[in-house]
């Protein structure tokens, strides 16, 4: 519950806080792109094996972000450094 809780804030979806004292400490409730990964799909055995799937997930959404801007003609800001 913890992470769909710190999702639904960085989203800006205020609607969801009523009533709760968040609701009144936050004033702007700007929306935030979420990076959203679940790693309950596998076991990893090892250290390597957690940072091969990170990469891979990092990768993908980094090369999707990325035509995302080209395809929108969007300035491109920074590109995350990358071990390739």
């Amino acid at each position: 519950m913890l992470v769909s809780t710190l999702e639904a804030y960085f989203r800006g979806q205020k609607e969801l806080f009523k009533g709760l004292a968040i609701e009144e400490l936050e004033k702007d409730w700007e929306s935030y792109p979420v990076f959203h990964m679940d790693l309950n799909s596998r076991e990893y055995l090892c250290e390597d094996d957690l940072v091969a799937a990170l990469d891979k997930h990092l990768d993908f959404w980094e090369e999707f972000a990325f035509n995302l801007l080209k395809i929108f003609h969007l300035p491109i800001i920074c590109r995350l450094a990358s071990n390739h």
